[in-house]
């Protein structure tokens, strides 16, 4: 009987360790993405294709020295919550559309203003390391 309730009182402890564990993990990841939100906001971050992989594309900062292009997009948030997205005009200048973002459940959503329907999407950023932002596009 001593036996039984030593390995029941084990695997509550076990449980309890393991949840403790999880919640801590989500709690790090968390810290982590407001750290490189932080990093992020303020920056106006330029597609950088030629860096891109499958379905994750890669941005830099504007002052970057990029190799020729036909045009780039990219896009700035600020901390006021304000997005502008940098996309190739008609005329292959710099067409900005304004919006606003925000960042739930680990991913960026924005809301860009147009003169018709509102231009929903969000992304997921995956890294910032070496200069490089590296996000996804999600649901």
């Amino acid at each position: 009987m001593v036996n039984k309730r030593f390995s029941l009182k084990s695997k509550i402890i076990k449980i309890y360790l393991l949840i403790i564990l999880v919640l801590i993990s989500f709690s790090c990841r968390a810290q982590d993405s407001d750290k490189v939100l932080e990093k992020v906001i303020g920056q106006v971050w330029i597609h950088s294709h030629e860096e891109d992989s499958a379905d994750v594309q890669a941005y830099r900062v504007q002052e970057f020295d990029f190799p020729p292009s036909r045009g780039r997009e990219g896009f700035q948030l600020n901390s006021d919550s304000t997005f502008i997205q940098y996309a190739i005009a008609p005329t292959d200048g710099v067409q900005k559309k304004k919006g606003n973002w925000t960042f739930e459940e680990g991913k960026l959503k924005v809301s860009l203003q147009t003169q018709s329907d509102p231009e929903n999407f969000s992304f997921e950023i995956i890294s910032l390391k070496n200069g490089i932002l590296k996000a996804r596009e999600s649901q």
